[in-house]
């Protein structure tokens, strides 16, 4: 993988970190304050997600 294509997946994987952040955010905005099981396990998920992806950047970063 070139370095400017390891770049523009590291940038694609930090837009995807971002917008998963929203949505934790938009959980945490409703009413129930994202206090109900399913907003819980939701924002579980998401930050699984994030830390997945986190892991992806910093193999990336390495590769460069």
């Amino acid at each position: 993988m070139s370095r400017e294509s390891t770049m523009k997946q590291i940038n694609r994987l930090e837009v995807q970190i971002a917008q998963k952040k929203e949505a934790i955010a938009k959980i945490k905005s409703k009413p129930s304050g994202g206090n109900n099981s399913s907003d819980r396990n939701s924002i579980n998920l998401l930050e699984k997600q994030i830390m997945n992806l986190k892991t992806q950047i910093t193999r990336l970063k390495s590769q460069l």
